[in-house]
């Protein structure tokens, strides 16, 4: 048998040990890569209001899956829900305190994660992988 690789499976594969890796290193943080990314979102967007619709489709994930997330945040006491500026029916997620300084964290952990991810790649190779990643990314959803 051929030991044939499609791109998809390629990419399954990246996807698979990207997210393994930052589910470890953010262990220690007692996050994860998910719960990171909505605080990074949220920190991103901290002069916005931001709901978990907004959290949804930026993730690209369903309602129960982010109700999950949000829920164990807040049990964590990263994020709080207030009711609504606009809209008092519904909630906007804020960042607490505790979840702005962990942020600083987050973020280094990602830097240190991206230099492994181009380690012995040259600054136009990272270049033309992030051009050709957009494109392939574009072809994806249009």
């Amino acid at each position: 048998m051929n030991n044939y690789k499609t791109l998809g499976m390629t990419f399954r594969v990246i996807n698979k040990t990207l997210e393994h890796n930052k589910n470890k290193i953010l262990e220690s943080l007692e996050l994860t890569s998910s719960q990171a990314g909505v605080l990074i979102y949220l920190l991103q967007n901290q002069n916005n209001e931001i709901n978990q619709k907004d959290i949804e489709s930026y993730l690209n994930l369903k309602n129960p899956t982010v109700t999950g997330i949000l829920n164990r945040l807040e049990i964590k006491c990263f994020i709080t829900r207030v009711a609504s500026d606009k809209d008092a029916r519904h909630k906007k997620i804020v960042l607490t305190n505790k979840s702005k300084n962990k942020c600083k964290e987050i973020f280094d952990e990602i830097e240190i994660a991206e230099k492994h991810i181009i380690r012995g790649m040259s600054q136009k190779e990272v270049d033309l992988l992030s051009e050709l990643l957009a494109k392939v990314l574009n072809n994806l959803q249009t």
